[in-house]
């Protein structure tokens, strides 16, 4: 976290999960940095190339993959 403030970079977590379930994870893992949930995850996160297509179970359907980006 060091290095990215040293660049000016802020780091943020998104996620279509509530924001009870955001603390709920922040404090698990003793995080220090924002979570936030976008208002339309698939039009938010196409962008971040994040919303994708998966299956489980041989059901298809499109969600979050969880990535790095620049």
């Amino acid at each position: 976290m060091e290095e990215f403030a040293k660049l000016g970079a802020v780091v943020v977590g998104v996620s279509k999960d509530s924001a009870a379930s955001h603390a709920k994870f922040r404090k698990k893992h003793d995080l220090t940095i924002d979570l936030t949930r976008p208002t339309r995850p698939a039009k938010s996160s196409r962008p971040m190339a994040a919303w994708v297509e998966k299956s489980m179970y041989g059901r298809r359907y499109m969600g979050i993959e969880r990535c790095t980006l620049p």
